[in-house]
C-alpha cells in the first residue's frame, strides 16, 4: 500500500505534467508573451492556487520544460557512451538518439526555432548540460579539442568547451528544423546520416561565439 508522501508526490507530478502538457500546446499556437498564468490553468484545467504550489511564473514552467526536453536529448549520448562503439559509430548512433528524442517532443522543438515566439533559453541550457552534467567522452569529436588542449591553455580550453556548446545546439536545432510528426525509422535513419554527414547547416551558430571556431 502506498504512503501518503508517495500519493502526494503522485498527484504533484501529475500536476505539473499536465500544466507543462498545457503550455506546450499553446507556445505552439500564440507568443511567448501571450500566454498567462491566467490562459495557462483555463487550458490545464487547474486552478491558479494550484499553478502558484509549484511555479512563481510561466517563465518558470518554460525553463523547466526547456530543462527536461534538453535532458531528454542529452539521454542519448549518455546511452551509447556505454556501448563500446567505435568514435565514429558512436557519433552516428547519438544524431539518431537525438532525432528520436525530437520526435517524441514535437512539436516542442520546431516551436523553439520561431525565435520571434519563444525566448532562446537553448544555448544557455545546452551549455549547462554540456560542461557540468556529461561526461567528456560523450561529447564525441568537439571533446577532442579539449583533450589535446593544453590544460594550462585558458583560452584553448574556454574554445574547446564553447565549440562543444555550439556544436550541440546546432545538432539539436537542426534535427528540430527537419524532424516531423509522421518520420518513419528509415526517415529518422536518412537524416541521421545526412546530419552526420554534415550536411545540416552549422555556420549560422558560429556568428554568436566572439572567438574563432577551429575547423
Amino acid at each position: 500500500m502506498g504512503t501518503n508522501r508517495e500519493a502526494d508526490d503522485l498527484r504533484i507530478r501529475k500536476t505539473k505534467a499536465t500544466i507543462q502538457t498545457a503550455f506546450i500546446q499553446m507556445l505552439a499556437e500564440v507568443p511567448f508573451n501571450e500566454i498567462s498564468v491566467a490562459t495557462l490553468m483555463k487550458r490545464s484545467g487547474y486552478s491558479r492556487g494550484a499553478f502558484y504550489l509549484h511555479y512563481q511564473s510561466v517563465w518558470d514552467v518554460y525553463e523547466e520544460v526547456m530543462r527536461a526536453y534538453v535532458e531528454d536529448l542529452f539521454a542519448g549520448y549518455q546511452e551509447e557512451c556505454q556501448r563500446g562503439k567505435r568514435e565514429n559509430e558512436q557519433a552516428f548512433s547519438v544524431v539518431y538518439e537525438v532525432i528520436k528524442s525530437v520526435k517524441k517532443w514535437y512539436p516542442f522543438g520546431k516551436t523553439l526555432l520561431n525565435k520571434v515566439r519563444v525566448p532562446d533559453l537553448m544555448p544557455e541550457i545546452v551549455e549547462d548540460f554540456t560542461l557540468h552534467k556529461c561526461p567528456e567522452k560523450a561529447l564525441l569529436f568537439p571533446a577532442e579539442i579539449i583533450k589535446y588542449a593544453d590544460p594550462k591553455d585558458i583560452v584553448a580550453q574556454e574554445m574547446g568547451k564553447r565549440f562543444c556548446v555550439v556544436n550541440t545546439v546546432a545538432m539539436f536545432e537542426g534535427a528540430a528544423r527537419f524532424v516531423t510528426s509522421n518520420m518513419t525509422e528509415e526517415d529518422m535513419l536518412k537524416l541521421a546520416k545526412s546530419m552526420h554527414a554534415g550536411n545540416v547547416a552549422f555556420n549560422r551558430y558560429e556568428k554568436h561565439m566572439d572567438i574563432d571556431v577551429i575547423k
